[in-house]
C-alpha cells in the first residue's frame, strides 16, 4: 500500500483522537483500542476517513483491502490491521510491547499481597452490612438499579451503623446515614458506587464491578454454589480484628439483620436457609477458641 497514502489515513485517526481529547495508551492507537468494544474504535475511524475521489488512480490501485474499512460513500479508514502495520512501520509498536501491554493488564487481576486492610468508617459500614445481608453472589446482591428496594437497604444500613457505633466498631456515626438521599442521589447508590479502595483491600472478595452493572456482594461462593470458608472467616477477621467481643456481636447482627430484611432487599433468596448463619456460628466459634 501506497506509504504516502498509510501515513495519511493514519494522520487523520490522530486528529480525531486528538479533536476529542482522548488518551492514547503507550503511545499507540492500536494499543488504545485493542481491548475495547469495536464501537470505540469505530467512533474514531468514522470521522478520520477519506474519500476515494481523493486519491490517484496509482494510490487507489495501491490499497491493501485488509488495511483499510469501506464507509459508506466511497470512504476509507485504517483497519486495525492497518493501524498495526503503520505503527510498527514507525517503531510505535513491536510483539514486545503487545505482549507486555497484556502481561501488565493480567497483572492487575492477580491477587496481590494486601499492603493496607484499615477499614473508614463508610468501609466498615458497607462490608458489615454486605455480611450481615448474606450478598454473597450476583444472585443476592445489592443492586442499586432496583430502586423500588433501596429505601429498605438504607434502614438496613442504618441499623447496622447504629450498632457498629454502640458496639464499638467505629468512634463515630457515618455523616451522611441520616437521610435517605445524598443530594439528587439514594444515598445506597451514592455508597456503593464509591467503594473503590474496598475491593482492594478485600483481595477482591468484595465486587464492586460485578458482569451486571449496579449489582454488588462478597464473592464467597464457588461455582458448585459452596460457600468458602477461608473467604467468609477473613471478612470476620477483618471487621473483628480477632476482638472477642466483638466476633460475638456481629455473629448475632448477621442472624437478626438477615430475618428482618431479606424479604424486603431481594428478589431471589437462594441463601436463606440456615446453613449459612452456622457457618458463620462455627467460624466465631473457631476465632474465639483460636
Amino acid at each position: 500500500m501506497n506509504k504516502d497514502l498509510l501515513k495519511r489515513l493514519y494522520k487523520n485517526i490522530v486528529n480525531t483522537i486528538n479533536d476529542k481529547e482522548l488518551t492514547i495508551t503507550s503511545d499507540s492507537i492500536f494499543l488504545t483500542y485493542i481491548d475495547k468494544k469495536q464501537q470505540k474504535l469505530i467512533d474514531i475511524l468514522g470521522p478520520s476517513c477519506i474519500s476515494l475521489e481523493t486519491l490517484t488512480q496509482n494510490e487507489i490501485n495501491s490499497i491493501n483491502k485488509d488495511l483499510i474499512y469501506q464507509f459508506p460513500n466511497n470512504k476509507i479508514s485504517l483497519s486495525a490491521i492497518g493501524i498495526y502495520e503503520y505503527e510498527k512501520s514507525q517503531d510505535f509498536i513491536d510483539n514486545n510491547k503487545i505482549v507486555q501491554f497484556f502481561n501488565n493488564k493480567w497483572k492487575l487481576k492477580v491477587p496481590q499481597p494486601i499492603s493496607d486492610t484499615s477499614l473508614n468508617i463508610k468501609e466498615k459500614l458497607v462490608l458489615t452490612s454486605l455480611l450481615a445481608s448474606k450478598a454473597f453472589s450476583i444472585d443476592q446482591c445489592i443492586n442499586t438499579k432496583d430502586e423500588s428496594r433501596l429505601d429498605d437497604w438504607y434502614l438496613l444500613f442504618k441499623e447496622v451503623n447504629d450498632f457498629l457505633l454502640t458496639k464499638k466498631f467505629i468512634k463515630a456515626s457515618f455523616e451522611d446515614i441520616n437521610s435517605p438521599n445524598k443530594g439528587n442521589e439514594k444515598l445506597i447508590h451514592q455508597m456503593m458506587r464509591t467503594i473503590d479502595s474496598l475491593p482492594k483491600k478485600t483481595n477482591r472478595i468484595v465486587i464492586s464491578n460485578a458482569a451486571k452493572n449496579y449489582h454488588y456482594y462478597l464473592d464467597i461462593i464457588d461455582r458448585k454454589g459452596e460457600c468458602n470458608r477461608e473467604k467468609l472467616k477473613y471478612i470476620i477477621e477483618l471487621l473483628t480484628e480477632n476482638d472477642a467481643d466483638h466476633i460475638q456481636d456481629l455473629r448475632d447482627l448477621c442472624n437478626d439483620i438477615y430475618s428482618k430484611y431479606f424479604s424486603k432487599i431481594y428478589e431471589k433468596t437462594p441463601f436463606a436457609n440456615q446453613n449459612y448463619q452456622n457457618m458463620i456460628v462455627k467460624i466465631s466459634r473457631e476465632l474465639l477458641l483460636s
